[in-house]
Parts: structure tokens; C-alpha cells; sequence
């Protein structure tokens, strides 16, 4: 972490002390109501002054968390390379990413990086996989790896495509990307792990329930109709090109996706709505929805936001934090609109007469509003 944002974070702690302590002694004092009530306001005050900063600390941290892990295993297998890897170990070489680092720079959130800037950290990481994968019996060793990480068999642990629609198998963890070209070829109900992409060339897929982490990206570029749920964790892309509607029973989006989620497609959602990742590490991009009644959408994404074709939005669905354009060209009024705490590009509100572009201006400064004036 910068020296700068050291500064920052220490004057955040300060502020917050401080008028945690003021509003303290107006209870302790036995203040009045409105005493109390003006000692509350300052506080929301400078709770929602140090909002984006929380965010990117959190961030920070769960990226720096990771890295301390990595420094830990490089450091047990460089005194001695066949050493044992503990369960969670394993789960940091297999099973963890570094947030969208492969989309954008080494420091996040204008954040110096926790490593030195000559480390490509997502390079090592794979290094580190490469390792256990070149060693001699390397291929044994990541069955045997992954068995330990999920507690099945290692025989259900495959790098051949043939195994894995075999039903008899029941495999669990698949190394290498899939590719489902017909719909004949069924992912078993066992599956919970592909260490590389997910691509379909069907109208239609049905994802096993216990898929839960996808190693690369999923690219469905003919689907229609997908479900009952996606896996929880996606390292990088999410593409549902052509999918024009979520099903009438739902569909279950991962947790993190730490790339693009893209839905060019989509028009429709049923009435229940429906809840979108949690983590976004690349770009939203939803460009055909008109409405979004209904959909909760991340508490922040790192990239891009477009909902080109949206007309309306609730009060406070949009992201928290966006970190790159947040495009509503399409949007009708921007009336009781919670925008984001912080989006670091432009707000493209085309669509929004030039009067209320100005006013907007006023009430949230630290926003570009676009098209200019």
C-alpha cells in the first residue's frame, strides 16, 4: 500500500473516532434528542465520506491475502520442492484467482500492489501450477492434488474427455476445458470442478448442480435456454451471447466472476427477478434489456457498467462501485436514481435533457456526466 493511501486510511480512522467519541459524550452527557440526532448525521456524514475507500480496503485485502498465501507456498517448496501441501494450500493453487489482474493493472483501485512490480503474481501462480504439472508424475500429482482438495477418488479425477461422459465414472473433476458440441454429450452430476473453459455450441444446456468453479471462462455463444444455475466462481468471462430471456424458473449466476459478464441478448427476465454476481471483475455489459425491475445488481464491478438500452431504474439498484463508464444512454429520467458512490469513468446519460445533465452536476460533482454540457 502507498504511503498516500496509508495517509488516507489513518485520516479515515481518525474522522470516524472522532465522532464516535463526540457521540459518546452526548449519550454519556444525557444530550438531548436533537443533540443525539445532529451527532448521528455527522457520523452517517463521514460513513458515507469513507465509503469508496472501505470498498477498495476490502478489496485490497482479499487480494493481499492471497498473495501472502503464494509467498508462503513459493517460499515451503523452494526449500524443498517435493514438500506436502496442506488442503488449504492446494485450495490457493487450484481453486483461488487474483481479481481480474489479467484485464487490468498491477495496482488495484489505485492501490500499490502488495508484491513488487516486477512479480507478475497471476504468472506466478501458474507457474506454481506448472510446477506440480511437470514434476515427474506431474499429471498423478494434480489427480492426486485435486482428490484431496474435493475428498473423492482419484480415479474421478480425469484429463480425458471420453471419462468424462462416461456416467459409470462419475467423474468430479475435470482438467482441460470442455467442449459440448452436440446435445448429446451430458456433463455427469458429479462435476464440481473444470480447471479450464466451458464452451457450448447448443440452443440449449443444463449445468450440473454441484459445478461450482470454472478455472477460465464460459462461453456459450448459441444458448437460449441454460440452467437450473451456473457454477459459483467464474476466473474470468462469463459470454451468454444469444441468451434472450432468463427461464421462468430462474437461473442461479456464480457468486464472482472475475472477468466480463456479457448478455448482449438478453430482453426479458421473469417478474420474481433475479440477482446477479456479487463480484464483477470486468465489464457488465446487458445492452438489450429495457428494464430491470427486479434485478440486483453487484455491489461493485471493476469495469465497465452498459446498459445501453435500459429506459428506467429503480431508486437504488445500481452497482455501488464502477470502475470504469457507466453507460444508461437510453434512460428516460433520472428521478430519485441512486447512482453509484463511484464510477471511474464517464456517466453517459444521452438520453437526459441538458437542464437535468446540469443539475446532476451540482449534486454529485465527483461525477463526469456525459455528453458534455
Amino acid at each position: 500500500m502507498s504511503q498516500e493511501t496509508c495517509a488516507e486510511v489513518k485520516k479515515m480512522l481518525k474522522d470516524m473516532q472522532e465522532e464516535v467519541d463526540r457521540l459518546r459524550s452526548v449519550f454519556d452527557s444525557g444530550g438531548s434528542v436533537e443533540e443525539i440526532k445532529k451527532g448521528l448525521k455527522r457520523f452517517k456524514k463521514a460513513l458515507h465520506k469513507t465509503k469508496v475507500l472501505r470498498i477498495e480496503l476490502r478489496l485490497w485485502e482479499e487480494r493481499s491475502k492471497i498473495y501472502q498465501r503464494m509467498s508462503e507456498i513459493k517460499g515451503k517448496l523452494h526449500r524443498n520442492k517435493h514438500a506436502h501441501l496442506t488442503v488449504g494450500e492446494l485450495h490457493v493453487l487450484y481453486t483461488k484467482e487474483i481479481l481480474a489482474l489479467d484485464i487490468y493493472e498491477e495496482d488495484v483501485l489505485n492501490f500499490t500492489s502488495y508484491t513488487d512490480s516486477d512479480w507478475d503474481c497471476a504468472g506466478y501462480l501458474e507457474d506454481l501450477r506448472l510446477g506440480r504439472r511437470r514434476k515427474e508424475g506431474g499429471e498423478q500429482q494434480m489427480k492426486e492434488d485435486y482428490a484431496r482438495i474435493y475428498g473423492c477418488r482419484i480415479d474421478q479425477v480425469t484429463t480425458n474427455s471420453e471419462e468424462l461422459y462416461d456416467e459409470e465414472k462419475s467423474i468430479v473433476v475435470f482438467i482441460g476445458s470442455v467442449h459440448l458440441e452436440s446435445p448429446e454429450q451430458k456433463l455427469p452430476k458429479t462435476l464440481r470442478n473444470i480447471s479450464g473453459c466451458l464452451l457450448s455450441e447448443n440452443k440449449e444446456e443444463e449445468i450440473p448442480q454441484n459445478l461450482d468453479y470454472i478455472g477460465d471462462g464460459i462461453y456459450f455463444s448459441s444458448i437460449h435456454t441454460v440452467g437450473p444455475k451456473l457454477p459459483n466462481y467464474v476466473s474470468r468471462i462469463v459470454v451468454l451471447k444469444n441468451l434472450r430471456e432468463i427461464p421462468a424458473e430462474g437461473l442461479g449466476f456464480p457468486e464472482h466472476v472475475g472477468g466480463h459478464l456479457k448478455m448482449l441478448n438478453l430482453k426479458k427476465i421473469p417478474p420474481e427477478g433475479v440477482v446477479l454476481p456479487k463480484t464483477i471483475g470486468g465489464d457488465l455489459t446487458i445492452d438489450s434489456l429495457r428494464s430491470v425491475c427486479g434485478v440486483l445488481f453487484p455491489e461493485y464491478v471493476l469495469g465497465t457498467v452498459s446498459l445501453a438500452s435500459l429506459e428506467s431504474i429503480g431508486e437504488d439498484q445500481l452497482p455501488e462501485y464502477v470502475g470504469g463508464d457507466l453507460i444508461l444512454g437510453c434512460l428516460k429520467s433520472i428521478d430519485g436514481v441512486q447512482f453509484p458512490e463511484y464510477v471511474g469513468g464517464g456517466v453517459y446519460l444521452n438520453n437526459i435533457s441538458r437542464n437535468e445533465r446540469r443539475k446532476l452536476r451540482k449534486q454529485r460533482p465527483d461525477l463526469i456526466i456525459l455528453p458534455t454540457p
